[in-house]
């Protein structure tokens, strides 16, 4: 009987899915699975290819089996093939870009590790998507085009989507289950989740943003991501989760008019400049 070796096994794969919330559980991959098919079943498929190449690519970099357990080195690559499959058309060439990239987001992950003392989270993923979108302009790839919602424009529907776009999918359904796989494992996520895409609804209303994109959940989800690390860094502080998840959404809008393509840098650099900022605060005191 064929048998997949460890760093294959199912739960490394479902990990990967959970870690795109930062979360290491199957069932919660298995439920952020779920929301990605629900919407796109061909997202669903791309992203288990960027997995197994990712998984793959860390066996031969000889990366620890328990990292590789965990989904460490394969939600960098599910998030890079999730969002690339959102705005170019998927064609042999994309999916080729696709591949290759997954294949770097590995590489990049060990050298983040090694070089820097901040967590990496999903830098690798947001490096590599950059050098694919100027390749892609590069060689004038088609854009995807991806059919106007028809949800109706209600604040629990724009929070429900907000969570969605986190495996980017404008679908409320897909952010509800993403919120119960959360709830599968981590109740404190969960809740900061809902905290977190409100106030991107919230304050993105209060700001003026564009209508269009706080109802689609653009600025919930790097919000959502800076809440759920931060609360986990940091239980016992709740305003640094609540820093985080201001700056993430003020930091959404700057890529948006630099028309730089923000994937999750926003939470990325929140989070960090929070982390950065509590270090300096600790070791003067």
């Amino acid at each position: 009987m064929l048998k997949l070796p460890d760093y294959m096994c199912h739960n490394a794969i479902l990990r990967s899915y959970g870690q795109i919330f930062l979360q290491p559980s199957s069932r919660a991959g298995c439920l952020f699975i779920l929301a990605i098919a629900v919407n796109s079943l061909t997202q669903a498929f791309i992203a288990l290819t960027a997995i197994l190449t990712s998984l793959l690519t860390a066996r031969l970099l000889k990366v620890p089996a328990t990292d590789v357990g965990q989904g460490l080195y394969g939600f960098n690559a599910a998030l890079l093939a999730l969002a690339i499959s959102n705005v170019l058309a998927i064609t042999a060439v994309s999916m080729l870009l696709i591949i290759a990239g997954s294949a770097l987001t590995p590489l990049l992950l060990q050298q983040f590790k090694q070089r820097i003392s901040l967590p990496p989270f999903t830098a690798p993923y947001i490096l590599t998507g950059w050098m694919i979108m100027l390749i892609a302009s590069g060689l004038e790839l088609s854009p995807q085009l991806l059919p106007a919602s028809t949800e109706i424009d209600q604040f629990y529907t724009a929070v429900a989507r907000g969570i969605g776009q986190v495996v980017f999918q404008d679908n409320a359904l897909s952010g509800i289950l993403c919120l119960a796989g959360l709830l599968c494992y981590s109740r404190l996520a969960a809740v900061w989740t809902l905290i977190a895409s409100a106030c991107g609804v919230f304050i993105a209303g209060m700001l003026s943003f564009p209508d269009s994109l706080i109802n689609n959940g653009s600025y919930s989800y790097n919000a959502v991501l800076a809440g759920i690390a931060l609360a986990a860094l940091f239980p016992r502080r709740f305003i640094l989760p609540l820093l985080g998840i201001g700056i993430s959404i003020l930091l959404m809008r700057g890529f948006q008019l630099a028309e730089v393509p923000a994937f999750t840098a926003p939470f990325v650099l929140a989070t960090w400049l929070v982390i950065a900022a509590a270090h300096t605060k600790q070791r003067k005191s």
